[in-house]
């Protein structure tokens, strides 16, 4: 009796416990299990095998807990109605899913607030400002760290933003005026002589350090007409028309107090005047982003008189300048020619042009220098290579004309057909203008050929692409030397070791 009444005591309380599970009372199968054939008579473990449902419960007869606990079926091997691998998998897509969505979320509130925060900023600021605001911003992060927003002090400084100034009307408008009419040849710099192979950027076009270059397929104004009384900066100061008188057209604008160049963190080229004006427009034909002021020395423009007569004037003149080819948000690539030199051939009172020509000397192997950041700070991100352009010149059609002469253009007439009081030759009026830019080259005039050349061989022996810095004597004797790329790479640790003598 007493074992009758224990029994019907546990079917109850499992009854009961079985309820919540699938409303179903569990003594109901208590026996022999159908499928894995288990013996569930025994009254000290009390199994309840569901196998053709899914559900396999056990309780123990001397703690029966108030949740049943699962079990699994000796031949099917299954929970919950799954198998092992399924559960896994169900388990793992769920997580992956969960995931997803959270992420979703997280976006989607992000995009929101931005989309809030940039809509009040442009009821305040306009759309254009905060365009440029986004130009600047080259990791777009929504700050402008001190390196972002170096190029954009530049342009408040010379207040050139969001603008672009119309300079000096360059053509007459007066029929008793002349025009001189100047076309651009142009031909890009061929990539396979750089040492830096930029095919690996040719997907990314906002990362390719080098996009402003492949763009530039053309010059950007083929032919163009100037105004000849704005060649006047062509002819000497104060009317010194001398054979051999060499002056500045644009005086150097570097401080050799403080760092003796200008920063490569730049885009936009500052406000021109007076006799800038001028170079800027025709160096313009090639470029929009013409820099007059080139970083490093040598800088400005200089000029020579070759030759003169009673009514014209030969001027020979060099310049060195420089482009940006990139904008915001890409980082700042510069396009720095050797130099550009040439000549012109005007009348005194530089109211008639008989002939103009500039070009970037190409009879070198390599006649541009490339720089470009990777990075908004320049002192660790700057990147150098050398390659070679063809041709980069602008050539006058035909000699100066008034607007309203309709005749055909004259004849230009060659330098060997004018007839000159005095003349020098080519060659060295260009010496006496390299002189005149690079200072200490005047110190060797006086040196005969054997230790110019001695010097030369030394210096040429410790050099390695692409820029390297000498410590030698006036005789030659290199002290030391080194790589502006290991300079670079190191930095001021570069200098530890280092032993220098004098």
């Amino acid at each position: 009796m007493e074992t009758i009444l224990r029994h019907r005591r546990i079917r109850t309380e499992v009854n009961d416990a079985s309820t919540e599970l699938n409303h179903e009372s569990p003594l109901d199968r208590l026996g022999t299990c159908t499928v894995c054939r288990s013996n569930n008579d025994d009254i000290s473990r009390i199994t309840l095998c569901a196998c053709d449902k899914g559900k396999n419960v056990s309780f123990s007869n001397s703690n029966l807990p108030s949740t049943p606990s699962l079990h699994h079926c000796e031949r099917e091997n299954t929970v919950i109605g799954l198998s092992r691998w399924q559960f896994m998998v169900l388990v793992l897509f769920f997580c992956l899913t969960t995931s997803v969505v959270v992420y979703a979320v997280v976006a989607i509130v992000i995009m929101s607030h931005r989309h809030v925060f940039n809509h009040n900023v442009v009821e305040h600021i306009g759309l254009e400002s905060l365009m440029t605001f986004r130009q600047f911003d080259r990791d777009d992060d929504g700050y402008l760290s001190l390196d972002e927003f170096q190029p954009l002090a530049h342009l408040i400084k010379v207040e050139n933003i969001l603008k672009r100034y119309e300079y000096e009307q360059l053509v007459s408008t007066t029929d008793d005026h002349e025009v001189l009419s100047i076309e651009a040849f142009f031909q890009p710099l061929k990539l396979t002589t750089l040492s830096k192979d930029f095919k690996e950027f040719s997907l990314l076009a906002d990362h390719d350090p080098s996009y402003g270059l492949k763009q530039w397929k053309t010059a950007a104004d083929e032919r163009k007409n100037f105004a000849t009384k704005n060649f006047r900066i062509f002819l000497p100061p104060d009317g010194n028309i001398e054979v051999g008188f060499c002056w500045y057209m644009v005086k150097s604008s570097l401080s050799y107090s403080t760092t003796g160049q200008l920063s490569s963190n730049r885009y936009y080229p500052p406000r021109v005047h007076e006799a800038e004006v001028i170079l800027h427009n025709l160096l313009r034909m090639f470029h929009s982003q013409v820099f007059i002021y080139s970083r490093f020395s040598p800088q400005g423009a200089a000029a020579i008189v070759r030759a003169q007569n009673e009514q014209y004037v030969d001027i020979m003149f060099r310049i060195h300048a420089e482009f940006q080819l990139n904008t915001p948000p890409q980082q700042p690539f510069w396009f720095t020619p050797a130099q550009f030199t040439g000549h012109i051939i005007i009348n005194r009172a530089s109211s008639h042009i008989d002939f103009f020509y500039l070009h970037v000397p190409s009879d070198n192997k390599l006649n541009v220098d490339l720089e470009w950041l990777n990075g908004p700070r320049e002192s660790n991100t700057m990147e150098v290579d050398i390659g070679y352009i063809q041709q980069m010149e602008l050539r006058s059609s035909s000699p100066s004309r008034t607007i309203g002469n309709v005749r055909h253009p004259e004849k230009i007439k060659k330098r060997e057909e004018i007839a000159w009081i005095s003349e020098m030759s080519e060659r060295d009026a260009l010496d006496v203008i390299e002189k005149e830019m690079y200072s200490f080259k005047q110190e060797w005039q006086h040196s005969d050929n054997a230790t110019i050349s001695s010097v030369a061989a030394a210096l040429l022996h410790a050099y390695t692409f692409p820029v390297e810095s000498v410590v030698a004597t006036p005789t030659g004797t290199v002290i030391n030397h080194i790589n502006a790329n290991d300079l670079m790479d190191k930095q001021s640790s570069i200098l530890d070791g280092c032993v220098f003598s004098v």
